[in-house]
């Protein structure tokens, strides 16, 4: 399958935000699933999809960082301290 090229920064932004909300909304999920389950099998799942759906988030993060915008890194990064629960979980 060919690499395309995005020639529409404005389309391009505007799915990397559509990206990012999802993954918050997938985020949340997996912490209700995780604040919900007590089977320990479930539990180790839980955990290693939060951390799976954290990783992606920071990719979108690191995406969003390259992309010239009128928000500063500073303030994306008040958005994610006001807008998740990051919790590091021993593995």
């Amino acid at each position: 399958m060919k690499n395309r090229t995005l020639t529409n920064p404005s389309y391009e932004h505007m799915h990397l935000a559509t990206e990012l909300k999802a993954t918050l909304n997938a985020l949340e999920s997996a912490y209700s699933v995780f604040e919900n389950v007590t089977e320990p099998e479930l539990i180790d799942c839980s955990i290693y999809q939060i951390n799976a759906i954290q990783r992606r988030y920071a990719f979108l993060l690191d995406k969003a960082r390259q992309y010239p915008s009128d928000i500063s890194t500073k303030d994306l990064e008040s958005f994610v301290a006001m807008n998740f629960k990051f919790h590091e979980f021993a593995q």
